[in-house]
């Protein structure tokens, strides 16, 4: 496919015609939105991870997080929560998920919550189980809450179909599906084949997750997957693929029938990003009225984070770049159809270090390499399928990463991230961004 850059012309156009409608533009370093209050959602002085947005059955945004249980390096984490009003302005609920003390996390692969139609919480976490013959081994579970995670189940696995130790599980996704159940899709090792393999599974009542299948093999093996459900009702898993030996882009595969059978996985950029190692990141999907909005990193052909269309009519427009230095994107569509892109950016705008050799045989940096001290949280508006306005959505004088959205009832953004603090720990926070 065509690759399609935005030009600084295209940009003074677009900008010109937002103003025309009445949409105020901002330039690359602009502060618009920095007058609403930024609160620290986890505890202070600990050390919080991996944040996770969502929203219950009554539509409330829910914030989920990872704390480390002490300074003990091997003692784990356990997953907490905040429930905010339903315009963001305030928390108004906060929680703990007291069953997965002791679990692991990653930004990446962050602990979740899904909620089904009744109510009903499900709570996805981590836990490392390491080998002589893979130290990354790892299990997933599960626990639910009937009565707002106040108590919770003991938990089970989520990969009842092998639940074989030594083996790596994890970069899990979860949602409410179409029959209001909890759906969940993640990356194993059971079949001990190049890559890993992308698995689904789905709640079937009091009795929880009792079978998974197998949805495609030769997966990238650590990076975020994303399960996204329409309107319409069908279930779309995005996911790193390796495709020919050794290019590992972007594949989509959909299930019209809640998991009874899938599709061909096609791949939503020819980007032929050839790299023998895990990038580290992963897709993210928001739906509007036109389709599935994807942001996505890749050095392929250019190192950055890139946005496509899955058209109604199941095609793909040509990828366009939105920022070469940003890394870990997140695409989220407003109640107003605005789609807005965040991301994590250098604040001299460098470029990622991700691409450092265009990404051919590139050994990639850890993710705090990845997440140095100097980034921002970014925030890119489009409307009409245009770019508007782009602001900074983290302080100046801030170190954050990993941001993490959801759209508001009024049609406002929620969005939420890790922060350096002054003692040295990390929080997570969260301010309205519009």
């Amino acid at each position: 496919m065509k690759e399609v850059r935005l030009s600084l012309y295209h940009f003074i156009v677009l900008a010109g015609m937002a103003l025309s409608v009445g949409i105020s533009c901002a330039g690359q370093d602009d502060r618009a939105g920095e007058n609403a209050e930024i609160i620290q959602a986890s505890t202070v002085h600990s050390v919080a991870e991996a944040p996770y947005f969502t929203t219950d059955h009554q539509g409330f945004p829910v914030l989920v997080w990872s704390e480390k249980i002490s300074a003990t390096e091997d003692a784990g984490y356990v997953v907490k929560f905040a429930r905010f009003s339903r315009n963001g302005h305030q928390i108004i609920d906060r929680g703990e998920v007291h069953t997965s003390r002791g679990c692991s996390t990653t930004s990446e692969s962050a602990n979740k919550i899904g909620f089904k139609k009744d109510g009903t919480m499900v709570a996805v976490f981590a836990r490392r189980q390491p080998t002589e013959e893979n130290r990354f081994a790892g299990a997933l579970f599960y626990t639910e809450s009937h009565d707002g995670g106040a108590q919770w189940s003991s938990p089970r696995y989520l990969h009842v179909g092998d639940t074989t130790r030594g083996l790596g599980r994890s970069f899990f996704d979860v949602a409410r599906l179409p029959d209001g159940e909890v759906g969940a899709i993640w990356l194993d090792s059971r079949y001990r084949g190049e890559g890993s393999a992308l698995m689904f599974a789905k709640t079937e009542g009091k009795a929880g997750f009792v079978k998974d299948k197998v949805v495609d093999t030769g997966t990238c093996e650590c990076c975020r997957t994303e399960l996204k459900v329409t309107e319409n009702g069908d279930i779309h898993m995005f996911y790193r693929k390796i495709w020919q030996d050794s290019v590992r882009d972007i594949a989509h595969v959909v299930t019209r029938d809640v998991g009874g059978s899938f599709t061909t996985p096609t791949r939503i950029s020819a980007d032929n990003w050839v790299i023998y190692g895990c990038p580290h990141t992963g897709p993210s999907v928001a739906e509007t009225d036109n389709g599935l909005e994807i942001a996505w990193f890749t050095a392929g052909t250019g190192p950055g984070i890139y946005r496509t269309l899955y058209q109604n009519d199941g095609t793909y427009t040509d990828r366009i770049l939105l920022s070469g230095g940003g890394r870990h994107p997140q695409t989220i569509v407003t109640g107003e159809n605005l789609v807005v892109y965040l991301w994590e950016e250098g604040k001299t705008g460098q470029e990622s270090t991700h691409g450092l050799d265009h990404g051919v045989s590139a050994t990639l940096p850890s993710l705090q390499e990845m997440s140095n001290a100097g980034s921002v949280v970014k925030a890119q508006v489009w409307s009409n399928g245009n770019p508007v306005r782009e602001h900074w959505v983290s302080e100046a004088n801030s170190s954050a990463s990993f941001p993490v959205g959801v759209a508001l009832r009024d049609g406002g953004l929620g969005v939420a991230w890790v922060q350096e603090t002054e003692d040295g720990s990390t929080a997570v926070m969260y301010r309205r961004s519009f």
